[in-house]
């Protein structure tokens, strides 16, 4: 039987997964400073989500982050988020997963897939 020795993981893949313990854990600050002022948090939904949605939209940079989370906050109470893989090459690097939380609104579950698609930059999330 052989055994593949596990590899480190990748400088940006780490920083990646710095950033979500930090959101998990509710260190929103500390997730900040892994976000380049070029970053954008752009919702999956796009052109597509109703204009009444508080999330539609692009938000750029450290500021663009900490308002997007917030809103997600505000709407959504926290449950299960789930990653189920990830994948990169040097400094792009992509993490997918599922999520269900509770809309705060209707008290109702919400699920859906989510995927983090992004580029490392000089130790920041950039793109």
């Amino acid at each position: 039987m052989s055994h593949t020795p596990e590899t480190p993981l990748q400088p940006a893949l780490r920083i990646v997964q710095n950033f979500l313990e930090h959101l998990f854990a509710g260190r929103l600050p500390q997730a900040l400073t892994l976000v380049s002022p070029g970053a954008r948090f752009v919702s999956a939904r796009g052109a597509q989500a109703p204009e009444t949605l508080p999330l539609k939209g692009t938000f750029m940079g450290p500021a663009g982050a900490q308002r997007f989370f917030e809103l997600f906050g505000e709407m959504l109470e926290p449950g299960e988020f789930h990653i189920d893989g990830s994948f990169g090459q040097g400094a792009q690097v992509a993490l997918y997963g599922r999520l269900r939380h509770i809309g705060r609104a209707t008290g109702k579950p919400f699920a859906t897939d989510w995927a983090l698609i992004c580029e490392v930059r000089h130790g920041l999330i950039d793109l």
